[in-house]
């Protein structure tokens, strides 16, 4: 009898050992990603979405080997309520667990978006909105409008010319403020980095770089274009920049781009129009670079008063210190 219970515990014994062998084999296989897979897989988790609906989509589009599988390894791992809303990108033909780390770390696929030197919020607001990255460009500006800059020590509300050109890697469908933050984080960081401070009369400086920004063509006449803003003040006269006519229509009024302005445009009623009204505009016009930005706290020393543009198409200009010498430039320039 003892020898019956021996062998009958040994072949026991080698059939557990076998199930083990045998579901080891199955995980490792389950686990694998499917075969014929592509090289790269976008993938999105909707907000609210649950565990079934995610394994079950997951597997549907080739990306996992078993839906039943990936929600085992999830409630093992105490992972089954832990998936994040977002938009992945899946490379390398991942397997289930490696697939369950990313969708619970949130590590999210990103997406690059280029602003321009001088593009407005609303500019702004479009290129973000066609990448996805924020759901709505109405929202998105009456977030910047909303934003406070006192963080920063400016004791101002309104993240215009705050959101400073560059490129950035940002995740799809993003929280409105969360970019506007990374966006003026990395203004003051720049403007750190040029060696430009948070003064006593910093913003107003914001404000005549978003208007040098929309004037300079060449690089090396920014500081001279500011001389003449500088000089302008001074003096009390009004800086009758076309800058921001074209601001009032397109980005206060929502009008198309004009070809050109009217002399009836230059009389539009607005504290921005610089034609009717004296000093600065109320806040910025546009999201200067460091180059209009520089220009501006630190202008050329000039007596010019006037600028026109060149008809050579070179996008430089032709500075005067009168009025009569700037009427010439402008009929034979």
């Amino acid at each position: 009898m003892k020898r019956r219970a021996v062998i009958a515990f040994a072949v026991a014994g080698t059939f557990s050992a076998v199930l083990l062998i045998s579901a080891a084999v199955t995980a490792a296989v389950l686990n694998t990603a499917p075969r014929g897979g592509e090289a790269a897989r976008p993938f999105s988790v909707e907000d609210g979405e649950g565990l079934s609906s995610v394994a079950a989509r997951l597997k549907d589009e080739g990306i996992i080997r078993s839906a039943a599988f990936f929600k085992v390894i999830a409630a093992l791992s105490g992972s089954q309520y832990a998936v994040q809303r977002g938009d992945y990108l899946f490379e390398g033909q991942p397997g289930a667990c490696e697939i369950l780390s990313v969708l619970t770390s949130g590590k999210q696929s990103l997406t690059k978006v280029v602003i321009p030197e001088g593009f407005t919020a609303r500019q702004t607001a479009e290129t973000l909105s066609q990448n996805g990255i924020i759901s709505d460009s109405r929202s998105f500006l009456d977030a910047v409008s909303r934003f406070p800059l006192d963080d920063y020590g400016v004791e101002k509300t309104g993240a215009e010319g705050f959101l400073f050109p560059d490129t950035y890697a940002f995740q799809k469908r993003m929280d409105n403020d969360e970019v506007i933050a990374v966006m003026t984080d990395n203004f003051f960081s720049k403007i750190r980095g040029a060696g430009l401070s948070v003064g006593e009369r910093f913003y107003e400086g914001v404000v005549l770089a978003s208007i040098i920004e929309k004037e300079y063509q060449s690089e090396e006449e920014a500081p001279l274009i500011a001389s003449v803003f500088v000089n302008r003040l001074k003096k009390n006269m009004r800086l009758e920049s076309c800058a921001t006519v074209l601001y009032v229509l397109t980005d206060i009024q929502g009008r198309p781009h004009p070809e050109r302005l009217f002399y009836t445009d230059l009389e539009v009623e607005s504290p921005f129009n610089t034609y009717r009204n004296f000093g600065l505009p109320p806040a910025p016009i546009s999201n200067p670079g460091l180059v209009a930005l520089t220009a501006a706290f630190h202008p050329a020393q000039s007596e010019y008063l006037f600028f026109v543009v060149k008809n050579d198409g070179s996008g430089r200009h032709t500075f005067s210190k009168d009025f009569y010498t700037h009427n010439y430039h402008k009929r034979h320039n």
